[in-house]
Protein backbone atom coordinates (compact mmCIF):
# COMPACT_ATOMS: atom_id res chain seq x y z
CA UNK A 1 0.00 0.00 0.00
CA UNK A 2 2.68 2.39 0.84
CA UNK A 3 4.71 2.02 -2.63
CA UNK A 4 1.10 2.55 -4.30
CA UNK A 5 1.00 6.02 -2.41
CA UNK A 6 4.25 7.05 -3.08
CA UNK A 7 3.75 5.53 -6.95
CA UNK A 8 0.55 7.71 -6.77
CA UNK A 9 1.79 11.15 -5.32
CA UNK A 10 5.05 10.85 -7.47
CA UNK A 11 3.16 11.31 -10.74
CA UNK A 12 1.58 14.37 -8.87
CA UNK A 13 5.13 16.18 -8.31
CA UNK A 14 6.34 14.50 -11.52
CA UNK A 15 3.65 16.97 -13.66
CA UNK A 16 4.12 19.78 -10.85
CA UNK A 17 7.98 19.39 -11.90
CA UNK A 18 7.45 19.40 -15.70
CA UNK A 19 4.86 22.00 -15.54
CA UNK A 20 7.63 24.45 -13.64
CA UNK A 21 10.17 23.32 -15.44
CA UNK A 22 8.24 24.23 -18.39
CA UNK A 23 7.26 27.50 -17.59
CA UNK A 24 10.60 28.69 -17.10
CA UNK A 25 13.03 26.48 -19.71
CA UNK A 26 12.54 29.54 -22.25
CA UNK A 27 14.00 31.89 -19.80
CA UNK A 28 17.10 29.31 -19.12
CA UNK A 29 17.20 29.63 -15.69
CA UNK A 30 18.86 27.48 -13.18
CA UNK A 31 17.33 26.01 -9.52
CA UNK A 32 13.68 25.79 -11.03
CA UNK A 33 12.55 23.88 -7.92
CA UNK A 34 12.90 26.96 -6.70
CA UNK A 35 9.13 28.16 -7.87
CA UNK A 36 7.85 25.14 -6.92
CA UNK A 37 5.51 25.79 -3.87
CA UNK A 38 6.00 23.75 -1.00
CA UNK A 39 2.43 23.94 0.07
CA UNK A 40 0.03 20.86 -0.69
CA UNK A 41 -3.29 22.63 -0.92
CA UNK A 42 -1.62 25.43 -2.85
CA UNK A 43 -1.15 22.39 -5.31
CA UNK A 44 -4.67 21.75 -5.43
CA UNK A 45 -5.68 25.57 -6.13
CA UNK A 46 -3.83 26.48 -9.51
CA UNK A 47 -0.66 27.07 -7.27
CA UNK A 48 -2.22 30.64 -6.08
CA UNK A 49 -0.27 32.37 -3.05
CA UNK A 50 -0.14 36.41 -3.10
CA UNK A 51 -3.35 37.14 -1.06
CA UNK A 52 -4.11 33.47 1.08
CA UNK A 53 -6.07 34.60 3.97
CA UNK A 54 -6.89 30.74 5.14
CA UNK A 55 -4.86 29.06 7.14
CA UNK A 56 -2.22 27.14 6.12
CA UNK A 57 1.49 27.03 7.11
CA UNK A 58 3.10 26.55 4.07
CA UNK A 59 1.48 29.33 2.17
CA UNK A 60 4.39 32.09 2.91
CA UNK A 61 6.43 30.62 0.30
CA UNK A 62 4.69 32.39 -1.71
CA UNK A 63 3.96 36.16 0.01
CA UNK A 64 6.19 35.93 3.30
CA UNK A 65 2.87 38.93 4.49
CA UNK A 66 1.07 35.97 4.56
CA UNK A 67 2.89 35.15 8.11
CA UNK A 68 1.95 38.60 9.36
CA UNK A 69 -1.88 38.08 8.89
CA UNK A 70 -2.22 34.29 10.18
CA UNK A 71 -0.37 35.40 13.32
CA UNK A 72 -3.17 36.93 14.64
CA UNK A 73 -4.99 33.85 14.97
CA UNK A 74 -2.24 30.77 14.67
CA UNK A 75 0.14 30.56 17.68
CA UNK A 76 1.97 26.98 15.99
CA UNK A 77 1.17 25.69 12.85
CA UNK A 78 3.43 22.74 11.02
CA UNK A 79 2.81 20.64 7.72
CA UNK A 80 4.88 17.66 6.28
CA UNK A 81 4.39 14.94 4.10
CA UNK A 82 4.39 12.00 5.81
CA UNK A 83 6.69 9.96 3.67
CA UNK A 84 9.61 11.29 1.58
CA UNK A 85 8.37 10.83 -2.18
CA UNK A 86 10.87 8.43 -4.07
CA UNK A 87 10.99 7.88 -8.12
CA UNK A 88 10.21 4.62 -8.68
CA UNK A 89 11.69 2.55 -11.64
CA UNK A 90 12.08 4.44 -14.85
CA UNK A 91 9.62 6.39 -14.43
CA UNK A 92 11.62 8.72 -12.07
CA UNK A 93 14.56 8.95 -14.15
CA UNK A 94 15.37 12.49 -14.49
CA UNK A 95 13.17 14.02 -11.85
CA UNK A 96 13.16 14.74 -8.28
CA UNK A 97 12.17 12.92 -5.32
CA UNK A 98 11.10 15.45 -2.26
CA UNK A 99 10.84 15.58 1.46
CA UNK A 100 9.79 18.75 3.30
CA UNK A 101 8.43 20.15 6.32
CA UNK A 102 7.85 23.82 7.29
CA UNK A 103 6.07 25.70 10.98
CA UNK A 104 5.30 29.03 12.15
CA UNK A 105 4.58 30.55 15.45
CA UNK A 106 2.47 33.50 15.70
CA UNK A 107 2.08 36.24 18.81
CA UNK A 108 -0.68 38.76 18.62
CA UNK A 109 0.06 41.58 21.26
CA UNK A 110 -2.79 41.71 23.75
CA UNK A 111 -4.31 45.13 23.56
CA UNK A 112 -2.42 46.31 20.58
CA UNK A 113 -3.23 46.16 16.79
CA UNK A 114 0.03 44.55 16.00
CA UNK A 115 1.09 40.62 15.37
CA UNK A 116 4.24 39.27 14.10
CA UNK A 117 4.80 35.79 12.88
CA UNK A 118 8.07 33.45 12.43
CA UNK A 119 8.34 30.59 9.58
CA UNK A 120 10.86 28.20 8.65
CA UNK A 121 10.31 25.71 5.88
CA UNK A 122 12.74 22.88 4.63
CA UNK A 123 12.44 21.15 1.66
CA UNK A 124 14.97 18.15 -0.40
CA UNK A 125 14.63 17.21 -4.11
CA UNK A 126 16.87 14.41 -5.23
CA UNK A 127 16.85 13.67 -8.58
CA UNK A 128 18.94 12.13 -11.53
CA UNK A 129 21.02 13.64 -14.31
CA UNK A 130 21.89 11.54 -17.53
CA UNK A 131 25.47 12.51 -18.09
CA UNK A 132 28.56 11.39 -20.54
CA UNK A 133 31.65 9.54 -19.18
CA UNK A 134 34.09 9.93 -21.71
CA UNK A 135 36.56 7.37 -19.83
CA UNK A 136 34.41 4.31 -21.04
CA UNK A 137 33.16 3.22 -24.15
CA UNK A 138 31.64 0.11 -22.72
CA UNK A 139 29.16 2.54 -20.57
CA UNK A 140 29.32 5.70 -21.87
CA UNK A 141 25.94 7.46 -20.49
CA UNK A 142 24.85 6.70 -16.72
CA UNK A 143 22.72 8.69 -14.53
CA UNK A 144 24.55 10.59 -11.56
CA UNK A 145 22.63 11.14 -8.42
CA UNK A 146 22.15 15.11 -7.54
CA UNK A 147 19.97 17.10 -5.06
CA UNK A 148 18.75 20.33 -4.33
CA UNK A 149 18.10 21.90 -0.73
CA UNK A 150 16.32 24.55 0.55
CA UNK A 151 15.76 26.00 4.10
CA UNK A 152 13.63 29.22 4.15
CA UNK A 153 13.53 31.58 6.80
CA UNK A 154 10.49 34.13 7.55
CA UNK A 155 9.02 36.74 9.53
CA UNK A 156 5.88 38.72 8.99
CA UNK A 157 4.24 41.37 10.58
CA UNK A 158 0.58 43.10 10.33
CA UNK A 159 -1.02 45.65 11.60
CA UNK A 160 -4.93 46.62 11.83
CA UNK A 161 -6.16 49.76 11.53
CA UNK A 162 -9.92 49.16 9.89
CA UNK A 163 -8.28 47.03 7.49
CA UNK A 164 -5.23 44.67 8.00
CA UNK A 165 -1.93 45.22 6.97
CA UNK A 166 0.93 43.05 5.98
CA UNK A 167 4.89 42.93 5.45
CA UNK A 168 6.53 40.00 5.08
CA UNK A 169 10.36 39.28 4.26
CA UNK A 170 12.14 35.63 3.66
CA UNK A 171 15.65 34.52 3.21
CA UNK A 172 15.97 31.54 1.15
CA UNK A 173 19.45 29.41 1.51
CA UNK A 174 19.54 26.81 -1.45
CA UNK A 175 22.68 24.21 -2.12
CA UNK A 176 22.47 22.84 -5.81
CA UNK A 177 24.94 19.63 -6.40
CA UNK A 178 25.50 18.50 -9.77
CA UNK A 179 28.14 16.46 -11.09
CA UNK A 180 30.21 14.75 -14.08
CA UNK A 181 32.63 12.99 -15.34
CA UNK A 182 35.49 15.07 -17.15
CA UNK A 183 38.51 13.52 -19.02
CA UNK A 184 40.45 13.67 -14.87
CA UNK A 185 37.86 11.53 -13.77
CA UNK A 186 34.54 12.52 -11.55
CA UNK A 187 34.38 15.99 -10.58
CA UNK A 188 31.09 17.19 -8.10
CA UNK A 189 29.76 20.57 -8.62
CA UNK A 190 28.58 22.20 -5.54
CA UNK A 191 27.05 26.10 -5.58
CA UNK A 192 25.29 27.00 -2.33
CA UNK A 193 23.21 30.59 -2.27
CA UNK A 194 20.96 32.57 -1.33
CA UNK A 195 17.18 34.81 -2.49
CA UNK A 196 14.63 36.89 -0.99
CA UNK A 197 11.51 37.44 -1.35
CA UNK A 198 9.25 40.55 -0.33
CA UNK A 199 5.78 40.47 0.03
CA UNK A 200 2.88 42.78 1.26
CA UNK A 201 -0.83 42.31 1.74
CA UNK A 202 -4.35 44.21 2.75
CA UNK A 203 -7.14 42.98 3.80
CA UNK A 204 -10.46 44.36 3.96
CA UNK A 205 -12.54 42.72 7.08
CA UNK A 206 -15.90 44.15 5.11
CA UNK A 207 -18.35 41.85 7.61
CA UNK A 208 -16.37 42.98 10.66
CA UNK A 209 -16.62 46.87 9.63
CA UNK A 210 -20.12 47.17 7.90
CA UNK A 211 -22.18 44.01 8.68
CA UNK A 212 -21.23 43.52 12.38
CA UNK A 213 -24.96 44.17 13.46
CA UNK A 214 -26.64 42.41 10.42
CA UNK A 215 -27.93 38.57 11.41
CA UNK A 216 -30.92 36.54 10.69
CA UNK A 217 -32.71 34.53 13.30
CA UNK A 218 -33.49 30.98 12.77
CA UNK A 219 -34.57 29.90 16.35
CA UNK A 220 -33.70 30.67 19.93
CA UNK A 221 -30.20 32.30 20.09
CA UNK A 222 -29.65 30.29 17.06
CA UNK A 223 -28.52 33.11 14.53
CA UNK A 224 -27.11 33.36 10.87
CA UNK A 225 -24.03 36.19 10.11
CA UNK A 226 -23.19 37.38 7.27
CA UNK A 227 -19.12 36.78 6.53
CA UNK A 228 -17.57 39.07 3.44
CA UNK A 229 -13.56 39.92 3.10
CA UNK A 230 -11.25 41.53 0.39
CA UNK A 231 -7.51 41.26 0.12
CA UNK A 232 -4.54 41.76 -1.96
CA UNK A 233 -1.37 40.64 -1.95
CA UNK A 234 2.12 41.80 -3.86
CA UNK A 235 4.84 39.64 -3.84
CA UNK A 236 9.02 39.48 -5.24
CA UNK A 237 10.44 36.40 -5.41
CA UNK A 238 13.92 34.66 -5.30
CA UNK A 239 15.43 37.84 -5.95
CA UNK A 240 19.49 36.81 -5.78
CA UNK A 241 22.71 36.62 -8.28
CA UNK A 242 23.21 34.45 -11.23
CA UNK A 243 24.19 30.93 -10.73
CA UNK A 244 27.77 29.43 -12.06
CA UNK A 245 29.34 26.00 -11.52
CA UNK A 246 32.68 25.90 -13.63
CA UNK A 247 32.76 29.22 -15.74
CA UNK A 248 31.47 32.61 -14.62
CA UNK A 249 30.62 33.93 -17.99
CA UNK A 250 28.34 31.05 -18.47
CA UNK A 251 25.99 31.61 -15.26
CA UNK A 252 22.04 31.33 -15.24
CA UNK A 253 19.64 33.57 -13.62
CA UNK A 254 17.73 31.85 -10.64
CA UNK A 255 13.56 32.14 -10.75
CA UNK A 256 13.17 35.45 -9.93
CA UNK A 257 9.15 36.60 -10.38
CA UNK A 258 6.44 38.59 -8.94
CA UNK A 259 2.83 37.94 -8.31
CA UNK A 260 0.07 40.63 -8.11
CA UNK A 261 -3.57 38.85 -6.62
CA UNK A 262 -6.37 39.23 -4.79
CA UNK A 263 -8.58 37.53 -2.79
CA UNK A 264 -13.15 37.57 -2.82
CA UNK A 265 -13.87 36.00 0.52
CA UNK A 266 -17.79 35.63 1.11
CA UNK A 267 -19.70 33.36 3.21
CA UNK A 268 -21.96 32.53 6.24
CA UNK A 269 -21.13 32.35 10.33
CA UNK A 270 -23.50 30.53 12.79
CA UNK A 271 -24.05 32.09 16.19
CA UNK A 272 -25.09 30.17 18.82
CA UNK A 273 -24.96 31.25 22.74
CA UNK A 274 -21.92 33.42 21.58
CA UNK A 275 -19.88 30.71 19.90
CA UNK A 276 -19.48 30.65 16.16
CA UNK A 277 -19.31 28.13 13.56
CA UNK A 278 -18.40 29.46 10.23
CA UNK A 279 -21.24 27.43 7.98
CA UNK A 280 -19.87 28.42 4.73
CA UNK A 281 -16.61 29.57 3.52
CA UNK A 282 -15.83 30.32 -0.43
CA UNK A 283 -13.11 32.29 -1.70
CA UNK A 284 -11.91 32.63 -5.38
CA UNK A 285 -8.27 34.02 -5.92
CA UNK A 286 -6.28 34.71 -8.97
CA UNK A 287 -2.55 35.53 -9.53
CA UNK A 288 -0.93 37.15 -12.38
CA UNK A 289 2.94 36.21 -12.20
CA UNK A 290 5.20 38.13 -13.74
CA UNK A 291 8.50 36.08 -15.18
CA UNK A 292 10.72 38.49 -14.53
CA UNK A 293 13.92 37.03 -16.57
CA UNK A 294 14.28 38.48 -20.09
CA UNK A 295 16.61 36.94 -23.23
CA UNK A 296 18.08 39.81 -25.00
CA UNK A 297 19.47 39.80 -28.32
CA UNK A 298 22.78 40.96 -28.69
CA UNK A 299 23.67 40.01 -32.51
CA UNK A 300 26.58 37.76 -30.97
CA UNK A 301 24.56 35.84 -28.27
CA UNK A 302 21.62 35.69 -26.64
CA UNK A 303 21.99 37.88 -22.71
CA UNK A 304 19.69 36.50 -20.19
CA UNK A 305 18.88 39.46 -17.62
CA UNK A 306 16.75 40.36 -15.08
CA UNK A 307 13.32 42.59 -15.32
CA UNK A 308 11.77 44.97 -13.13
CA UNK A 309 9.01 44.86 -11.99
CA UNK A 310 5.76 45.91 -13.29
CA UNK A 311 7.74 45.57 -16.28
CA UNK A 312 5.08 43.26 -18.29
CA UNK A 313 2.28 43.54 -16.28
CA UNK A 314 -1.27 44.08 -17.84
CA UNK A 315 -4.03 45.01 -15.19
CA UNK A 316 -6.91 44.82 -16.50
CA UNK A 317 -6.37 41.98 -18.98
CA UNK A 318 -4.43 39.63 -16.18
CA UNK A 319 -6.68 40.49 -13.04
CA UNK A 320 -9.69 40.95 -14.42
CA UNK A 321 -9.79 39.36 -17.76
CA UNK A 322 -7.99 36.16 -16.46
CA UNK A 323 -5.73 36.13 -19.20
CA UNK A 324 -2.74 34.65 -19.33
CA UNK A 325 -0.34 36.57 -21.98
CA UNK A 326 3.44 35.80 -23.32
CA UNK A 327 4.83 37.27 -19.99
CA UNK A 328 2.21 36.75 -17.71
CA UNK A 329 1.26 33.16 -16.10
CA UNK A 330 -2.26 33.41 -14.34
CA UNK A 331 -3.22 31.33 -12.09
CA UNK A 332 -6.94 31.43 -10.75
CA UNK A 333 -8.66 29.24 -7.85
CA UNK A 334 -11.45 28.64 -6.12
CA UNK A 335 -12.54 27.09 -2.43
CA UNK A 336 -15.45 26.28 -0.36
CA UNK A 337 -15.35 25.19 2.95
CA UNK A 338 -18.66 23.46 4.69
CA UNK A 339 -18.46 24.15 8.68
CA UNK A 340 -15.17 23.88 9.18
CA UNK A 341 -15.08 20.29 8.46
CA UNK A 342 -14.71 19.68 4.87
CA UNK A 343 -12.81 22.10 2.22
CA UNK A 344 -13.30 21.56 -2.07
CA UNK A 345 -10.70 23.42 -4.08
CA UNK A 346 -10.31 23.95 -7.79
CA UNK A 347 -7.95 26.11 -9.77
CA UNK A 348 -6.18 26.62 -12.96
CA UNK A 349 -3.41 28.51 -14.67
CA UNK A 350 -2.29 29.50 -17.86
CA UNK A 351 0.16 31.03 -20.25
CA UNK A 352 -0.24 31.98 -24.03
CA UNK A 353 3.16 31.72 -24.95
CA UNK A 354 3.32 27.95 -23.78
CA UNK A 355 -0.37 27.39 -25.05
CA UNK A 356 -0.55 25.98 -21.26
CA UNK A 357 -4.16 25.69 -19.47
CA UNK A 358 -3.54 23.55 -16.28
CA UNK A 359 -6.36 22.80 -14.12
CA UNK A 360 -6.03 20.92 -10.32
CA UNK A 361 -8.53 20.22 -7.61
CA UNK A 362 -8.27 18.80 -3.86
CA UNK A 363 -10.50 18.00 -1.37
CA UNK A 364 -9.59 17.96 2.70
CA UNK A 365 -10.88 17.40 6.06
CA UNK A 366 -10.60 19.32 9.26
CA UNK A 367 -11.28 18.59 12.86
CA UNK A 368 -12.01 21.92 13.78
CA UNK A 369 -15.78 22.41 13.05
CA UNK A 370 -16.76 19.11 14.44
CA UNK A 371 -14.99 20.45 18.14
CA UNK A 372 -16.52 23.67 17.66
CA UNK A 373 -19.95 22.07 17.01
CA UNK A 374 -19.63 19.93 20.02
CA UNK A 375 -18.50 22.84 22.20
CA UNK A 376 -21.84 24.82 20.90
CA UNK A 377 -23.69 22.15 22.33
CA UNK A 378 -22.23 21.23 25.45
CA UNK A 379 -20.47 24.20 26.26
CA UNK A 380 -17.22 22.54 27.62
CA UNK A 381 -14.30 25.11 28.62
CA UNK A 382 -11.65 22.27 27.57
CA UNK A 383 -13.72 21.58 24.73
CA UNK A 384 -13.88 25.32 23.69
CA UNK A 385 -9.83 25.63 24.38
CA UNK A 386 -8.73 23.02 22.35
CA UNK A 387 -11.57 24.03 18.86
CA UNK A 388 -10.47 27.59 19.55
CA UNK A 389 -6.50 26.38 19.64
CA UNK A 390 -5.64 23.12 17.95
CA UNK A 391 -6.74 21.53 14.93
CA UNK A 392 -5.09 18.78 12.30
CA UNK A 393 -6.19 19.18 8.50
CA UNK A 394 -5.50 16.16 6.12
CA UNK A 395 -5.47 16.70 2.47
CA UNK A 396 -7.17 13.39 1.13
CA UNK A 397 -7.04 13.93 -2.22
CA UNK A 398 -5.32 15.63 -5.16
CA UNK A 399 -5.52 16.01 -8.60
CA UNK A 400 -3.27 18.07 -11.13
CA UNK A 401 -4.04 18.06 -15.04
CA UNK A 402 -5.24 14.71 -15.76
CA UNK A 403 -4.16 12.88 -12.80
CA UNK A 404 -6.25 11.42 -10.16
CA UNK A 405 -5.69 10.01 -6.99
CA UNK A 406 -6.95 9.40 -3.68
CA UNK A 407 -4.40 9.30 -0.82
CA UNK A 408 -3.19 10.81 2.40
CA UNK A 409 0.28 12.82 2.24
CA UNK A 410 -0.02 16.07 4.11
CA UNK A 411 -0.92 16.48 7.99
CA UNK A 412 -1.10 20.04 9.22
CA UNK A 413 -1.37 21.09 12.80
CA UNK A 414 -2.65 24.91 14.03
CA UNK A 415 -2.39 25.86 17.94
Amino acid sequence: MGKILKSIFAKILLTAFLISVQLIAQEKSTVPVLALSQSTQLYGMGQVGSAITFNDPSAFYHNPANLGFQSREINFASSFLTKEVEWLGDFGKGFPSLKTESFMLGYKFKGNPISIGFAHSKARYDFQTELWNPNTLLYPYYYAENFTKINTYSIGISYEYYAIFSLGFSNKVFENSLGGYTESGWRPYNRTSSAQDYGVMAVLPISKLWLENYNWNLQNDLKLKPLANFSIGISVLNCGEKIYYIDQAASDPIPKSARFGYNINLGLDLDYNDQKLNAINYFFIADAEDILIEQRDTNLDYQIEYQNILSDLKPFENLIQLKGTDRIIVHKSNRLELFESLYLTWGSYNWREQKMDVTSSGLGVSSNGLLKAINMIIRNDLIQFISNHFAIDMLIRLALKEQNTKLNFRQSICI
